[in-house]
């Protein structure tokens, strides 16, 4: 994981990445962190016991212990993800190219985060732990809406 300090007020988060999942709860993400009770990721990942049936954009968070997901099937490897901040409400898009987001959630009237990361996760089976997953970032800006 690394880990950004994000700044006050509102603030968009982009990042260009390449990964192919293909076990359970593979993922390449990025995350609005504040403790274990209060998160929000949205990453391409694989999950064959949700609604997308493995190859996917996932968007999950926590906020005050209660979790919630939203998801879309998707197969490439070339995406960009963004997390955006706008008057207390989070979106969660991706895209195919810098310039065409389709928003995957949304969500407000929560805190403010405090940090951001990008990781890769291979956790969460058996099968993940023998097909490891890579996920190559081409770039991580935070920027003002």
């Amino acid at each position: 994981m690394l880990w950004r300090d994000l700044p006050d007020g509102d603030f968009a988060i982009v990042v260009h990445l390449k990964a192919i999942p293909i076990a359970n709860y593979q993922q390449a993400a990025i995350f609005l962190y504040e403790d274990k009770d209060n998160y929000i990721a949205i990453n391409r990942g694989f999950c064959d016991t949700c609604k997308t049936g493995g190859q996917g954009v996932y968007m999950d968070y926590k906020v005050s212990g209660n979790w919630g997901d939203y998801w879309a099937i998707f197969t490439d490897e070339d995406l960009y993800l963004k997390l955006e901040s706008k008057k207390s409400v989070i979106s969660g898009y991706y895209s195919t190219s810098p310039d065409q987001w389709t928003r995957l959630g949304r969500f407000g009237n929560i805190f403010q985060f405090k940090k951001v990361g990008i990781g890769v996760s291979n956790i969460g089976s058996e099968s993940a732990s023998k097909a490891i997953v890579t996920g190559q970032y081409d770039y991580f800006e935070i920027m003002k809406p």
